[in-house]
């Protein structure tokens, strides 16, 4: 005769799974929320680095319009804003001039400083108001409340009396709820000393002479000592080749980091890339007649 027993078995692992599988969705809810907000930022900033990338196209394609526009034909001079105000606000902006040449069959006409006002074209920066870039005076301005540094001196610091400072207006631009903008200015190379030309040494004094008519190179190291090392004719003890100098910022490693900114704040004077060609800019194309070259005692 079997007996059964009165204990009966414990109640509740239903329950136990129940909370376990509830603690689990919530943590997977979470999680899906979570990767959701971060989705989310990631492609509110993938869309606002478009917009950016875009404007900065826009800004740039504006440019090179500007300069084919304005310094595409051979006819051309560029300079920049200081020669006229060495005080002026914007001493780095990049103006072009149409030249003012005369007919050889006339040599007694000599253009009068009135006949060059109305060979001006444009600067070559943004503005808000097309028409403003073609005032001669525009640079001699007031810094525009809206403009934007496009390089700070404060960041790059400065040497010597010119300022390595570009500054540019900004141009909003609206498209459905974006908003953003743009600002460009040109810096001309060609003005520049390149500092990416090696220096010969003389072995005759014809040669001597030669280079103090014709430098080979421009000797930075007259500015501060510490071009020394990327300036003169090449030696032994020098570790370097200015033809390595691709840019503004690999002269720097040639210069040393505690030089930098005798380097960067120079940056308006000197260049690793001035390039040119020999065009006439009064009757246009490429120069023919090299003799007033060759034999100039300057």
């Amino acid at each position: 005769m079997k007996t059964q027993s009165n204990r009966q078995k414990p109640n509740g692992f239903a329950l136990i799974v129940t909370l376990s599988l509830m603690i689990l969705l919530t943590v997977v809810a979470v999680g899906l929320l979570t990767l959701s907000s971060i989705s989310l930022r990631a492609t509110s900033r993938g869309s606002a680095q478009a917009i950016a990338n875009s404007n900065a196209r826009l800004a740039l394609m504006l440019a090179i319009g500007e300069l084919q526009k304005n310094l595409g034909p051979d006819q051309s001079i560029s300079a920049n804003a200081s020669v006229l105000d060495a005080g002026a606000v914007n001493p780095n902006a990049v103006g072009a001039w149409e030249s003012l040449g005369w007919d050889s069959a006339s040599p007694d006409r000599v253009p009068s400083p009135s006949d060059k006002a109305g060979k001006f074209r444009s600067w070559l920066l943004s503005t808000k108001d097309y028409s403003a870039a073609t005032d001669p005076g525009y640079p001699q301005l007031k810094d525009k409340p809206d403009s934007i540094w496009l390089a700070n001196p404060d960041t790059s610091g400065k040497a010597g009396d010119k300022s390595p400072g570009m500054r540019a207006e900004f141009v909003p631009l609206t498209a459905s709820s974006n908003r953003g903008g743009f600002a460009w200015m040109v810096s001309d190379s060609s003005t520049k000393a390149s500092i990416g030309l090696p220096g010969l040494e003389a072995d005759s004094i014809a040669k001597n002479v030669g280079y103090r008519t014709a430098p080979p190179s421009p000797r930075v190291d007259v500015l501060d000592s510490a071009f020394a090392a990327i300036s003169g004719p090449p030696a032994k003890s020098k570790d370097y080749s200015p033809g390595k100098l691709l840019s503004m910022q690999t002269a720097v490693l040639a210069v040393g980091q505690t030089n930098k900114v005798q380097l960067t704040g120079r940056s308006q004077s000197l260049t690793t890339t001035s390039l040119g060609v020999l065009a006439d800019p009064v009757l246009g194309g490429l120069k023919k007649d090299l003799t007033p070259l060759m034999e100039s005692s300057a």
